[in-house]
């Protein structure tokens, strides 16, 4: 009964019994660590590809000088002088809008002369005298 108390208490290398290590990669290895990191960066850059579409700008108004103008818009609701610029302004042909709380409407913007003798040309219901 002895023997077997101390069989019972020694290591495995002195009773003869083989014993069977399985190698588990730890949580903190380089390979673990790098994993969600990889993984983050590839979803990063997958986001910021999805839409990689830049505003065409026409080619003529980029070589034309912006002058500054006061356009005085109509009294129609909705403007169409207002909605024409704000178009415009998408677009990137116009530059700096301002849009004055007044009756009716007028705007402040910076464009190609062109451009402002069309908004001038276009017709007005109740128009300032």
């Amino acid at each position: 009964m002895i023997e077997s108390h101390r069989s019972e208490s020694m290591p495995a290398w002195r009773t003869g019994t083989s014993v069977r290590r399985v190698l588990v990669p730890s949580p903190t290895s380089e390979a673990a660590m790098m994993k969600p990191i990889f993984i983050s960066i590839l979803m990063l850059l997958a986001a910021c590809g999805l839409d990689n579409k830049q505003p065409t700008k026409p080619a003529a108004v980029d070589q034309e000088p912006l002058e500054s103008a006061l356009i005085v818009g109509s009294a129609e609701s909705p403007d169409p002088v207002l909605a024409r610029v704000m178009a415009l302004e998408q677009s990137g042909v116009v530059k700096d809008v301002v849009v004055q709380e007044s009756f009716p409407v007028q705007i402040r913007l910076r464009a190609p002369r062109r451009v402002i003798d069309e908004l001038n040309r276009m017709p007005r219901t109740g128009q300032l005298r």
